[in-house]
């Protein structure tokens, strides 16, 4: 498995810049829909570990980051190529361009909350994969 990356407000800026194509998943520890955003970029590293380079950052402790590329919800995808940012993409755009409010309306688990089946949806992966081959 290719490595994944802890990014945090001290060393994101050397991480990225030594990747031609880089992948940040931002994500804060309470998020569900976080988790399995997590489990995608760990498969997309093992898929394209020699191409791109992947990491993550908990916004909730790393306000830079999160101010600099206003970063306002989670789950949120940010593709950086050539120490860019060519693409951003929240949690609708990571579930392939459904509102939140028809995520949030849509299934709910026994306890109430939503089901982020949508996101362990392997289309979800190759939707993201397909994105992440645009700038290799």
């Amino acid at each position: 498995m290719a490595e994944v990356f802890e990014l945090s407000d001290e060393n994101y800026k050397k991480i990225i810049e030594d990747n031609s194509v880089f992948m940040v998943d931002c994500y804060t520890p309470m998020c569900l829909p976080c988790k399995s955003v997590d489990v995608i970029i760990n498969e997309l590293s093992n898929e394209f570990g020699n191409k791109a380079g992947f990491g993550k950052i908990d916004i909730s402790k790393n306000s830079n980051f999160r101010e600099e590329f206003k970063v306002e919800i989670v789950p949120t995808i940010l593709i950086f190529q050539r120490n860019k940012l060519v693409k951003k993409l929240g949690y609708a755009g990571i579930a392939g361009g459904l509102s939140t409010l028809k995520l949030i309306a849509g299934s709910k688990s026994k306890d109430g909350m939503p089901d982020d089946y949508h996101l362990s949806d392997p289309k979800v992966k190759k939707r993201l994969g397909k994105i992440l081959s645009k700038y290799l």
